[in-house]
């Protein structure tokens, strides 16, 4: 990242100076945002994914998988006859939930 930061550096002790043209675009992208023209034009830093980029599920789809991840976990700590009333949930509990989720989720992963 410095070595790229570095070669991008060189622009800035010539900017303003270097006597080319500045396109009208520059200008106004500049002057509307002064910060947002210096990452793009002069360091040419590349913008990021935004998260509304990301894929994304239904909520209602995000809901069902959710119900159906508790649904067989609770099954198989039924069937093992737990967790008794009072009893806390142990760390291979969160881990055999968080292994039905990985499996549920892949299976939709995988789908698109």
């Amino acid at each position: 990242m410095l070595a790229r930061w570095r070669n991008k550096s060189r622009k800035l002790t010539s900017f303003g100076r270097s006597g080319r043209a500045i396109s009208a675009s520059a200008i106004q992208s500049w002057a509307t945002c002064g910060y947002k023209y210096f990452l793009e034009r002069v360091i040419a830093v590349e913008p990021t994914n935004r998260p509304d980029d990301s894929p994304t599920i239904d909520p209602l789809q995000r809901g069902s998988l959710i119900h159906e991840c508790w649904k067989s976990s609770t099954k198989g700590w039924a069937s093992a006859g737990r967790p008794d009333v009072g009893e806390s949930y142990r760390p291979e509990d969160y881990e055999r939930l968080r292994d039905i989720a990985t499996e549920y989720f892949g299976v939709l992963e995988r789908a698109d």
